[in-house]
């Protein structure tokens, strides 16, 4: 067997497994499709991001008109802490600082932290 000749059933064998690779690949393809195809499931709406894939604030709760339901919509604010805010902006007239949220019973720097992206007064 001269040397030309086992390059071109090299070339064969190597065409073969290649085709065989992508008639795989194309079956698997098609499975995955028809399965989506026909099923029940629903892509989740993706969650806008920003550059620092932290979610995008659209708009900001004010501390100083808020109700209950729309200040425990923010993570890290549950009924108490939320019964709280309402209790000190009742007592003392309202925020004039996020930064007044501290004087609230239940919220400490930490929280703080978390929670001011989403107030405004």
């Amino acid at each position: 067997m001269t040397v030309k000749e086992k390059r071109r059933i090299n070339a064969n064998v190597v065409f073969a497994v290649l085709t065989v690779t992508y008639i795989a690949f194309c079956a698997v393809i098609w499975c995955v499709y028809d399965s989506l195809r026909n099923s029940s499931y629903v892509e989740p709406l993706p969650l806008e991001m920003s550059a620092a894939d932290e979610p995008v604030i659209i708009s900001k709760t004010d501390l100083n008109t808020a109700l209950a339901e729309e200040l425990m919509a923010i993570s890290g604010i549950g009924e108490v802490m939320a019964g709280n805010i309402i209790e000190y902006r009742e007592q003392n007239g309202g925020f004039t600082d996020v930064d007044e949220l501290l004087e609230v019973r239940g919220i400490g720097k930490k929280t703080l932290a978390k929670i001011r992206p989403y107030l405004t007064v």
